[in-house]
């Protein structure tokens, strides 16, 4: 059996400490070769246990050896018991904390549950948000009609905004003229929507919004639209015509202003038609507790497995101290039985040469050495 060897850095971890083997063969051959040269007129009846002091120097030599190997064993072991308390220490306190986070979202969660399901949507009409099916997730339908008609209508203004800001933006650069833009259709854009979700919770009974606010949303929709309107309108009439001195008449530039009046009113229904209909702010609020309450169930289930395999080192760590002991009391026992099988063999040798009952009787009294390891 391979004796064990303090961890070299950077070696693997070390296994579980084993005692250093005896040669019993190698003991027993040196006993019988000692036994042959005394024997057959060097020992007897009172000299029969000639050879015992040497066995219990070699018995000694053996315990001594274990015992050394047990205390450099005991001084790795110990170290990395600390090691593992250390982990287990730094460990407890990111699982306790990972469980609050999700003892906290999942009272958020159920607090969302619970607003979506009838009855329980305090604050809201009888015509309120609550709908206990959308607890398994919006239908995607609506959703994805709503995002594609809202993109279209942002193309469109931008591309109605941009010939206006143009019109009315001609010394200007390419970079300024396309921020303006950007800005033009963005309120617009935004405008339209809050005003259909304002709507839309309204007519929930929503106490935290109000009407004023909601038609404030509208007339400044509006009044943007209408100033683009009359810009449109203006600049087109006073622009020359192409090789021609006066302006085009009044019919030309009418239309294309109430073209362009037309695709900003119908962007304008889109964005707040579809934020009417697709608005739920209880079943959004259901969604971000259920994301944050699996980010928080997979944070927990990662500082738990952390901390058991922290603790179940340190038992490890732990169990090899206390296994090492009882290897080391055995392997005291072992050479206590062998230093007393080589007394034997000795005063057995003796007997068979000396063929004398009296020195036989003499030599196979038993050994009564104490001893201090017990």
């Amino acid at each position: 059996m391979a004796r064990w060897r303090p961890r070299r850095a950077g070696a693997p971890e070390p296994g579980p400490f084993v005692p250093p083997d005896v040669d019993e063969e190698a003991a027993r051959a040196e006993i019988t070769f000692l036994v042959e040269g005394l024997a057959p007129g060097g020992v007897d009846e009172a000299t029969g246990h000639s050879l015992d002091n040497l066995v219990n120097a070699m018995s000694a030599r053996w315990e001594q050896e274990v015992q050394a190997e047990y205390a450099a064993y005991c001084a790795e072991a110990t170290t990395r018991l600390g090691v593992a308390d250390a982990a287990v220490a730094g460990s407890r306190p990111a699982e306790e904390d990972a469980r609050e986070r999700l003892a906290d979202s999942r009272a958020a969660l159920d607090a969302a549950r619970s607003r979506l399901s009838p009855g329980g949507e305090a604050g809201w009409g009888a015509r309120g948000h609550a709908d206990p099916a959308l607890m398994a997730g919006r239908p995607l339908g609506p959703l994805l009609l709503h995002a594609a008609a809202l993109a279209a209508a942002v193309a469109a203004d931008w591309a109605a905004f941009l010939e206006v800001v143009k019109l009315l933006m001609r010394g200007e650069g390419d970079v300024v003229t396309s921020a303006v833009v950007v800005g033009f259709t963005a309120i617009v854009i935004y405008l339209a929507h809050a005003a259909g979700c304002m709507f839309r919770d309204i007519r929930a009974g929503s106490a935290g919004v109000s009407l004023p606010l909601a038609v404030l949303c509208v007339l400044g929709w509006a009044a943007f639209g209408a100033a683009a309107f009359l810009a449109r309108l203006t600049i087109t009439a006073r622009r020359p015509a192409f090789g021609a001195e006066a302006p085009p008449d009044d019919g030309g530039a009418l239309m294309p202003a109430l073209f362009f009046l037309a695709f900003f009113v119908g962007t304008g229904i889109v964005a707040a038609v579809g934020a009417y209909l697709t608005h739920n702010p209880l079943r959004s609020a259901y969604g971000r507790a259920a994301r944050v309450h699996r980010q928080a169930l997979g944070a927990a289930a990662t500082a738990a497995r952390e901390l058991a395999l922290a603790e179940a080192a340190r038992s490890a760590h732990a169990n090899q101290l206390m296994a090492a002991r009882q290897r080391l009391l055995h392997a005291l026992q072992v050479r206590l039985a062998l230093a007393e099988r080589l007394k034997q063999l000795a005063r057995v040798l003796i007997a068979q040469h000396a063929q004398d009952p009296a020195v036989t009787d003499a030599i196979l009294e038993p050994d009564l050495r104490p001893y201090a390891w017990q």
